[in-house]
């Protein structure tokens, strides 16, 4: 298992490869550009890339430098409809983040011990400095740590795999954000504060809706902003796009 701060570049290295849209057979930038875009150190950027290496992500090839091979869950789609394709990409994946992520923020609470909460605190520190540089790959980094450490708090393997598996193309969904007025994102970031407030109390019931509750502002936000259409348990719970929306 990598070290946190292994994992946290390594997951940098991804988001930045999605929010800059490479695609399969891209050269990155070298390892010293990339230490700067992410403000870490050459040798922990050359170790996340042997680590996407053995996920067979990237490609290092000698002398000549890193290559994208295939981003987590990319599909070798047609480029017509792009942007009907991520709107739907994003509906569905609000969606299945809305019936797994709060059952899985109630189970991990029954488990979470203090490193976690630190580990959470020190995710929402970073979201922050992130935010405020308006650093959007470190916007989804920081992100997928906070849903990620979660999911280890509760012990169970295949949920962590699951967390995992909901992560493929948040991208798109940052994407969306960052074309919002910078207070939608600031509302955004006021749910992932109160929830951290909720598990530092260690208030289960809160916890699980708080966790509803950024997915939801995301969903309201989108559907009074970008004309999402959302259906199903999204729309009947907060009546998104409906009358009382």
């Amino acid at each position: 298992m990598i070290n946190s701060k292994l994992e946290g570049v390594t997951e940098a290295v991804l988001s930045y490869m999605e929010m800059e849209d490479y695609k399969n057979g891209d050269r990155l930038p070298a390892e010293r550009k990339l230490a700067g875009l992410l403000s870490t150190s050459r040798n922990t950027v050359r170790e996340a890339l042997q680590v996407l290496q053995e996920r067979n992500i990237v490609e290092i090839r000698r002398s000549s430098g890193c290559y994208l091979k295939s981003l987590p869950g990319d599909s070798a789609g047609e480029e017509s409809n792009a942007g009907k394709e991520s709107r739907d990409i994003v509906t569905s994946q609000l969606e299945a983040r809305y019936m797994i992520e709060p059952e899985v923020a109630e189970l991990a609470m029954s488990r979470i011990s203090e490193d976690d909460i630190v580990k959470l605190e020190n995710v929402i520190v970073g979201l922050s400095q992130a935010i405020i540089r308006r650093d959007y790959s470190d916007i989804i980094s920081q992100d997928k740590l906070f849903r990620r450490t979660l999911a280890q708090a509760t012990g169970n393997a295949v949920l962590v795999m699951t967390v995992r598996q909901l992560e493929t193309n948040t991208h798109h969904t940052w994407k969306m954000l960052s074309g919002l007025p910078e207070e939608a994102l600031n509302t955004v970031f006021a749910n992932y504060v109160k929830t951290l407030n909720a598990i530092q109390a260690r208030d289960i019931p809160d916890v699980k809706q708080l966790v509803k509750e950024i997915i939801l502002t995301m969903c309201r936000l989108f559907s009074e902003s970008s004309n999402l259409d959302f259906s199903g348990i999204l729309c009947k719970e907060k009546e998104i796009g409906g009358e009382g929306s």
